[in-house]
């Protein structure tokens, strides 16, 4: 017998309909509440920071292709793979560090945003939502949104990039 069999009809609907947990990467999930406060993202190295870092704009560049291909659920599911990933990095960049932030909170919630409204086009496109559209229309505005994606994930990553550079360079004599 099954876990879900044990319970009654009520309890089954309302743990259909419940929240996914952040990280969750499941097809059910895309498009669906995760409350990230409740899970609070892994700490990163300065070292690993970096590494996290590339990955994440690796695996954001590669959503084009599954974009142009109307690939959604593809997309959808390598979405819910890179929030936890951003999240670390925000804690990362956003600790402040004397007092100040490495990264300022308009760019961390640009891309944070950026990708919300990503993952929420994706699930309207999965799950046909916009019905009377053609697909090559919903097609272009997924990819507006993910070329907006694309370039707040630049930002996030230049301003990374300049605080790790600042940060080797405090504390250091400057000879001449």
């Amino acid at each position: 017998m099954g876990l879900g069999l044990a319970f009654p009809a009520v309890f089954q609907e309302k743990a259909a309909n419940a929240a996914c947990l952040p990280g969750e990467v499941d097809l059910e999930c895309i498009g669906v509440f995760k409350d990230y406060g409740y899970s609070p993202p892994r700490t990163l190295t300065p070292a690993d920071a970096k590494v996290e870092l590339e990955s994440t704009r690796v695996m954001v560049a590669g959503l084009e292709v599954g974009v142009l291909a109307s690939r959604w659920d593809e997309v959808g599911l390598s979405i819910l793979e890179v929030f936890p990933k951003l999240k670390a990095l925000q804690k990362h960049y956003l600790m402040a560090e004397k007092g100040r932030p490495a990264i300022d909170d308009d760019t961390s919630i640009r891309v944070e945003r950026a990708l919300f409204d990503m993952e929420m086009m994706v699930a309207d496109a999965m799950r046909g939502a916009d019905a009377k559209a053609p697909p090559i229309l919903i097609q272009v505005n997924v990819l507006q949104t993910y070329k907006e994606l694309v370039a707040s994930m630049d930002a996030f990553a230049a301003a990374a990039a300049s605080a790790d550079a600042n940060k080797g360079r405090r504390g250091v004599l400057r000879l001449g």
